[in-house]
């Protein structure tokens, strides 16, 4: 792959989704970056340190986690809602101040995923920040009924019948994990820029 793109490109780094350090060095990758929500950010440091003893670089997705949508007929007796992690656990998403619940939730891991994954990589003592690497990448599961997505979806107010009978996982407000998105990549740009304008300060003094 390299030397087909090196006819277009002067610099590719090649990043898997692998947390297996071995093979992911043994197939001249670059390094790894992490799709699955399921690897939670407290796992993190520890991937981090792998990575960096072998030279490996690294990137953790921002992510909104994953609220499992188990799929039932709209009459189906016998069904029992995925819960939470403790101490949510059962959502009933008719109920406007368990949504609330929910949402609070998914912003606490959204904001969590942000903040952890531009820690690991601006740490000096990692391979990232030695090699003056950074990519804050997003994950965004397109499933419209679980409340995963970064895309917008429809209000809970806006479900129709039968969705609501099935149990859509709408939000109260269906954009407001693209919103909050926005405004985490706006106060990333604004840091850049004050950083830039400090580095031009402390030349012109």
């Amino acid at each position: 792959m390299r030397t087909d793109l090196r006819q277009d490109f002067d610099h590719l780094l090649l990043l898997g989704d692998s947390l297996d350090t071995v093979r992911t060095g043994a197939c001249g990758l670059n390094g790894v970056a992490v799709y699955d929500a399921f690897v939670r950010p407290s796992q993190w440091p520890s991937i981090a340190d792998g990575f960096t003893e072998r030279d490996l670089l690294f990137s953790f997705s921002i992510n909104a986690g994953f609220d499992k949508y188990p799929v039932r007929g709209p009459q189906d007796a016998c069904f029992r809602p995925t819960p939470f992690e403790p101490p949510i656990g059962v959502v009933s998403w008719s109920d406007p101040s368990r949504r609330l619940v929910a949402e609070a939730a998914s912003r606490d891991r959204v904001l969590q995923t942000a903040r952890t994954t531009l820690a690991l990589q601006a740490n000096r003592t990692l391979a990232n920040a030695r090699e003056g690497f950074l990519l804050a990448y997003i994950t965004t599961f397109n499933e419209w009924h679980e409340g995963t997505q970064f895309e917008p979806a429809k209000d809970y107010a806006n479900l129709t019948a039968e969705e609501r009978a099935i149990g859509y996982h709408n939000p109260t407000r269906g954009r407001w994990r693209l919103d909050l998105l926005q405004e985490i990549l706006g106060d990333l740009q604004a840091g850049a820029a004050d950083a830039r304008q400090e580095a031009v300060a402390a030349v012109l003094r």
